[in-house]
């Protein structure tokens, strides 16, 4: 099955953020691919890597017509970062973890909570 990129997001040094559907997040080093026709574009013409995208299947980044990725070679070729479980732990506290004493909005203190026990 062809996995489903969800989000995918330029970082610095060529490199791409791309979110699967399945919750893996994988960096692909596009620099890597400057050898192959077409892709020197990204490093020579100024703000092309920026623009990436989406394609509508989910199924590849692209820059233009010429210059795509598809995501099974994100997959194969890239470096997961996080896997479905990283993410989900990412956001899983314990209830003690958070302690709110003063309701705090647009950086002012509207209101005190009284935490005497």
């Amino acid at each position: 099955m062809t996995p489903r990129i969800i989000h995918v997001l330029p970082l610095s040094d060529y490199r791409l953020s791309v979110t699967f559907d399945d919750g893996k997040e994988i960096i692909y080093d596009v620099s890597k691919d400057f050898d192959r026709p077409g892709y020197s574009a990204l490093r020579d013409d100024p703000g092309l890597f920026q623009r990436v995208q989406l394609d509508e299947s989910r199924s590849a980044v692209f820059w233009n017509e010429a210059l795509y990725l598809p995501s099974d070679a994100i997959c194969e070729r890239g470096e997961i970062v996080a896997t479905a479980e990283d993410r989900r732990n990412r956001f899983i506290a314990e209830p003690d973890d958070f302690v709110f004493d003063d309701l705090v909005v647009n950086g002012k203190v509207v209101k005190q909570q009284d935490t005497a026990e």
